[in-house]
């Protein structure tokens, strides 16, 4: 359930600006009810931990996907245009024409605990960073307890097609891009974190998108919208 459904329901044809104001004034009369409770001794222990929930600051996990992925892009280098800084030192070295990413990966969990809704809104994430930040290369590695699938795309828009159906076990995931010489700057992992196989922390980041609250023994953790546990 969303707590703001309802404020959401009253503004009717409101702008979101409008929307974001009255959201604001909500938590403010929210936190001083709490306040003014807890000062009575009359705020329980679960009241305050909805409370403090209700009032955290939102992460979206996309919004997080997106920034972890950027920082891994560095300078692009052509050899077409050389360096005016160096021609005359008799030196042809190549300039930076922009940014490029290069490799990327992404491994999808598909024991079961990932449904259709949050696999479809991975699958729409991956093409909005092909689309948006053209990665060299993007490795999609479906897995449950083993790689169950392995697909690698170049093509303007990749197809998701979630395999297997088993346990779950993440080491398999980065001994098999070892074998397969797969060598990303940053692999994306969509799971429930239900698992202690973790393998060995690779050299790249790993970014693990979780839609069940958990730990990762390394990498960084993000939760999806209405995670449970």
């Amino acid at each position: 359930m969303n707590p703001y459904d309802d404020i959401e329901d009253a503004t009717g044809n409101s702008s979101p600006a409008e929307i974001e104001k009255k959201k604001a004034e909500w938590k403010v009369k929210v936190a001083q009810a709490a306040q003014s409770a807890k000062m009575m001794g009359k705020l329980s222990a679960g009241v305050e931990r909805f409370v403090g929930d209700l009032l955290k600051p939102r992460v979206n996990w996309k919004d997080v996907m997106q920034r972890f992925l950027v920082k891994q892009r560095t300078d692009q280098r052509t050899w077409a245009r050389p360096n005016r800084r160096f021609l005359s030192q008799g030196m042809y070295l190549p300039s930076v024409s922009g940014e490029a990413l290069g490799e990327l990966c992404f491994a999808i969990d598909t024991s079961g605990s990932i449904g259709q809704k949050e696999l479809t809104q991975f699958a729409s994430e991956i093409v909005k960073v092909h689309q948006d930040l053209s990665p060299t290369k993007i490795h999609i590695i479906y897995f449950d307890s083993e790689v169950c699938h392995y697909d690698c795309f170049e093509d303007d828009e990749p197809v998701i097609s979630p395999h297997g159906g088993g346990g779950t076990a993440f080491s398999p995931i980065f001994k098999y891009m070892q074998e397969k010489d797969i060598d990303p700057v940053a692999c994306v992992v969509l799971t429930d974190l239900c698992c202690d196989d973790f393998g060995d922390e690779p050299a790249y980041p790993v970014l693990w998108v979780s839609n069940m609250k958990g730990k990762a023994p390394w990498g960084e953790v993000v939760y999806m919208e209405g995670v449970n546990g």
